[in-house]
């Protein structure tokens, strides 16, 4: 019987049981349950005892979970007036990025030392981390923020819901929907060239039957970047449709981003390094060497409440994401100027070097043609899934239990210069979680369970258990200890030239323990938790072993590598005044790593110390906002010497001039300090965009 029969008949009885219970909804009326469809959290709400979180599928207080949450909201996004996703992560406890340059180029998460493989990306209940590479690429840096209505980051392995990929945590992202009625356009302006444009427009339309919401959003961003030749160009449209009663919602959403982006090549020091003066690297513009993302999400979903206390939902979703690397030969590119002696052999510091496409100085002497190793690239990549979802959620005051079944369709096709494949997976899961409340609602315990039938590779069981005291009306313990996996790709279990078909998946274990402290009402809230993750199994790309395939005749990937991370994460809020509040948080993050034979070793790319400190000022028509971001000294990519730390300090501004008409500023870097985040790559320096927008 294959995963699509098994998921069929699976659903069948779970809806066969819901219909039986539906028959007594009005005979039911003694539970406290709330419907999810109908739960309408203030957009403003900030209080953690009051804040609703979604993302745990049980909506559920914030203070009963058994882990650190975070969430933004979107008046935090408007009021700040980001232009990248990216930015309102890096001020969060525990995230920071790898970015080389400007707006929409290159991007790397990291989460509690953990790279983005361990990090699940859901939209809109649809996850939509790409199965050939097991991340989300460059998305974060290139979807708009004025489509999103609230993101949640759920810190810590959450596999008995979500499944793989998100050992160090899981971020949840919903687009805008119905819940106000307004319609907007806006423009925007500023550094290196940004020019961005939005339309928007949302209702709740009261029908004699109940209501219908709807939401649209359009924007269209061009922009130049750090060097001649780069560049950056964006366009999203966000839709989201649906029809509720008091019983049931039926709705559909819908994400479209179509976004190209044109990058100078770096060309660096490949060797190992002894100290930073080794070093040397510099960007060459070419200008046909370019990206291009296509992502879209769609979503049809029906929550229906059966009784006050049980509920369903059925979710059909897809998600696909195209991406085409396009890098014809240009010949001679031009001309850079030696930094350090020896670049390339009979070169002294100041002399010129002759750059030619795609030929790296400090390997070889570049011959004066460029025709002998110089070619065309182009690699072309599809990831398609397809995700169906039924849950059936019970909710009580006493506890929650939620039931559910996942079927995955993943596929991914690869054609161009670097090989031909097309290869697909599937795979079935069934999941448990729940809670329990005692002591007059004080103490909650978790349980949850889950299991994963992989038709590539084979089977995998995750659990965890938590518990969150309430020991005090200001102050709660919580606590939490889960497994997590991380499968392989399909690249790398099925690239033509280093894929190996018997990889495993790796194996996570993380503990958490924090404290959360605060009155219920907004004066201030402190949190600290500490976290250690345990990964067995790692994969990694080994070098030493013998293949066939590949060209030297060596190299392909390969299970038995560890990581390991654990650190501290502090984060809190003061209301100085009714108008004025400081913030901030810090992360200690310790990672290493440690190949196979070989020794523990610090992860690259992490900074061990991070933070952010700032001041939030709101008041009738005005908002201001401050924030200093220090990143510590981090690991090159090569592991061998460190980037610098650095601090930078970003300026927001939002002022009403009519209930219709609003100007919005910000400047990020306010003070030009030296940023390195790749080393190699430069930075925008100062950056500053001024944003007019007028409802009606």
């Amino acid at each position: 019987m294959s995963r699509s029969d098994i998921f069929t008949r699976s659903l069948i009885a779970l809806l066969v049981s819901s219909v039986a219970l539906s028959s007594h909804a009005a005979d039911d009326n003694s539970a406290s349950g709330q419907s999810r469809h109908g739960d309408t959290d203030s957009e403003d709400a900030t209080v953690l005892h009051t804040l609703t979180i979604s993302g745990s599928k049980i909506p559920k207080k914030a203070v009963e979970l058994t882990h650190s949450v975070t969430v933004v909201n979107e008046s935090q996004i408007k009021e700040e007036a980001y232009t990248d996703v990216t930015e309102i992560l890096r001020k969060q406890a525990g995230i920071e990025f790898k970015q080389s340059g400007g707006p929409g180029q290159f991007n790397y998460m990291k989460l509690r030392g953990l790279a983005s493989k361990n990090i699940l990306v859901v939209l809109d209940g649809v996850k939509i981390n790409k199965p050939s590479r097991g991340d989300t690429g460059n998305l974060l840096s290139q979807l708009d923020p004025d489509s999103i209505e609230r993101i949640e980051i759920l810190r810590g392995p959450q596999a008995t819901l979500y499944g793989a990929n998100n050992s160090a945590g899981v971020i949840v992202i919903t687009t805008k929907s119905g819940t106000v009625s307004e319609a907007k356009i806006g423009v925007e302006a500023g550094s290196l060239g940004w020019r961005k444009g939005t339309l928007s427009a949302r209702d709740v339309i009261a029908t004699n039957a109940g209501r219908v919401n709807y939401s649209f959003n359009a924007s269209d961003t061009d922009s130049d970047n750090t060097h001649e030749h780069e560049f950056f160009e964006d366009t999203t449209l966000q839709a989201k449709l649906s029809v509720d009663t008091d019983r049931i919602s039926v709705g559909i959403s819908g994400l479209d981003i179509d976004n190209t982006f044109g990058y100078a090549e770096l060309d660096e020091t490949y060797a190992e390094l002894e100290s930073r003066n080794e070093h040397w690297a510099f960007q060459t513009p070419d200008p046909e060497q370019f990206s291009e993302t296509t992502q879209q999400v769609i979503s049809l979903f029906v929550d229906h409440q059966i009784t006050p206390a049980w509920s369903h939902k059925l979710q059909a979703s897809r998600s696909k994401n195209t991406y085409t690397i396009n890098d014809p030969y240009n010949g001679f590119l031009g001309v850079q100027i030696a930094n350090v002696d020896g670049i390339v052999e009979g070169v002294s510091a100041g002399d010129p070097i002759y750059v030619y496409d795609r030929l790296y100085p400090g390997l070889e002497a570049a011959p004066l043609d460029g025709s002998e190793t110089a070619t065309d690239i182009e690699a072309n990549y599809e990831d398609r899934v397809d995700q169906y979802n039924y849950d059936l959620l019970y909710q009580a005051d006493a506890g929650n239990v939620l039931v559910g079944i996942e079927h995955l369709q993943q596929q991914a096709e690869q054609s161009g210069s670097y090989g031909e494949s097309d290869n697909d997976d599937e795979q079935l899961s069934y999941y448990a979680n729940g809670d329990i409340k005692l002591l007059d609602n004080t103490l909650t315990l978790a349980l949850g369970v889950r299991y994963d039938d992989y038709e590539s590779w084979g089977e995998q069981t995750t659990g965890n258990i938590g518990v969150s005291w309430q020991f005090t009306p200001v102050a709660t313990l919580y606590s939490n200890v889960g497994t997590s996996f991380t499968p392989a790709t399909l690249s790398q279990l099925y690239n033509p030239t280093y894929g190996v078909e018997t990889l495993g998946p790796e194996d996570g274990m993380t503990y958490e323990l924090g404290i959360r402290v605060g009155p219920e009402t907004d004066a201030w809230h402190l949190e600290a938790t500490y976290w250690n993750t345990q990964i067995d199994d790692a994969i990694f790309y080994d070098y030493t072993a013998e293949n066939p395939r590949s060209s030297s005749g060596f190299g392909q990937y390969n299970n038995g590598a560890e990581a390991r991370s654990n650190g501290i994460e502090l984060q809190g809020d003061y209301a100085i005044t009714p108008t004025l509040t400081l913030y901030g948080n810090y992360t200690y993050t310790d990672s290493d790593y440690r190949p196979v034979g070989d020794v523990w070793k610090r992860t690259v790319q992490i900074a061990r110390n991070k933070g952010n400190i700032g001041l939030a000022y709101r008041q009738d028509a005005l908002t201001l906002g401050l924030n200093a971001y220090y990143a510590g000294p981090r690991l090159r990519w090569k592991g061998d010497v460190e980037m610098k730390e650095y601090v930078r300090i970003d300026f927001s501004s939002r002022y009403s001039l009519t209930d219709a008409l609003a100007v919005t500023t910000r400047v990020e870097n306010l003070l030009d300090e030296d940023i390195e985040e790749g080393l190699g790559y430069e930075e925008p320096g100062v950056y500053a965009i001024v944003g007019v927008d007028y409802s009606f």
